[in-house]
């Protein structure tokens, strides 16, 4: 997992269309202070040269770069770390698994709608329509029986999915992994961070825009200077407000059920934080 301890900013300039460009980039370590300077000030020098030599920079979130990411708690299996919960940029608690396999998979847009007028179908007592994916419920336990000894559970989230495979775990780079993420209908930006950051990722606690919470006042690591206190301050606000809510519902399982204690230990972490019984989905 790319998940680091210890960020620092590194700077360098390249000279470009007649101008001179600041260049700034974060590195990371688990090492030291130190350690993330030395790296950060590398990728900067990097970025500056290919700057120089007139190429254009990817500053997408799923790029190379590790996730500026704080972590919040380390998850071990007998003995050893096999998740770390991080906050992400937008605020939320998201869980990353070095081998427990989580897939999203969002609904298209026109079954959210359905989903909406089933709502307002609800509340005027007209008659309501059922929940939208069942099309993705099927595939899903055909995928289950396709696959020997594959179980899953199948949480429904906001705008879809989530499927947290029970049946064994996985290398979240290998070619074979991706194939399953594929067949089970995962984003394809998904899919792409899952390889380049080395794990699995779970979002446990609500978007701030869908509780009502305000905006984060700035991004992990904390700026120069005394602005750690301002952070938390908005987290307490965050959490008051996403507290009411849940990332997910258990749906459905399907295949086998058999465990390992990496396994186990994985469902009661994200269960814990993300499923809250009776709270509406953020």
């Amino acid at each position: 997992m790319k998940l680091f301890k210890y960020w620092s900013i590194g700077h360098s300039t390249a000279e470009a269309d007649g101008r001179t460009i600041g260049v700034n980039c974060y590195g990371g370590s688990n090492e030291s202070s130190d350690d993330a300077l030395r790296c950060a000030t590398a990728l900067a020098e990097r970025k500056a040269q290919a700057l120089r030599a007139g190429k254009r920079q990817d500053a997408y979130l799923y790029s190379d770069r590790p996730l500026r990411e704080e972590i919040i708690e380390e998850v071990e299996t007998c003995g050893e770390r096999t998740a770390v919960i991080t906050r992400n940029a937008y605020g939320s608690l998201v869980l990353n698994t070095s081998r427990v396999l989580f897939a999203d998979i969002d609904l298209p847009p026109s079954a959210l709608r359905r989903k909406k007028r089933g709502l307002l179908g609800f509340l005027t007592g007209a008659q309501a329509s059922p929940p939208p994916g069942d099309d993705v419920l099927t595939r899903l336990g055909d995928v289950a029986t396709r696959e020997l000894g594959l179980g899953m559970r199948v949480y429904r989230t906001a705008k879809g999915f989530r499927c947290l495979v029970t049946g064994g775990t996985y290398d979240p780079t290998a070619a074979t992994t991706r194939a399953l993420l594929e067949s089970l209908g995962s984003d394809p930006l998904f899919i792409e961070l899952c390889r380049v950051q080395e794990c699995f990722r779970a979002r446990l606690t609500a978007k701030y825009w869908r509780c009502g919470a305000p905006a984060p006042p700035f991004r992990f690591p904390w700026p120069e200077g005394d602005f750690e206190p301002i952070y938390r301050a908005w987290e307490r606000a965050y959490h008051a407000q996403a507290d009411r809510y849940t990332a997910c519902v258990l749906e459905r399982t399907f295949g086998t059920q058999v465990r390992t204690p990496e396994v186990e230990r994985i469902i009661a972490v994200h269960d814990h934080f993300a499923c809250r019984e009776g709270a509406e989905l953020a």
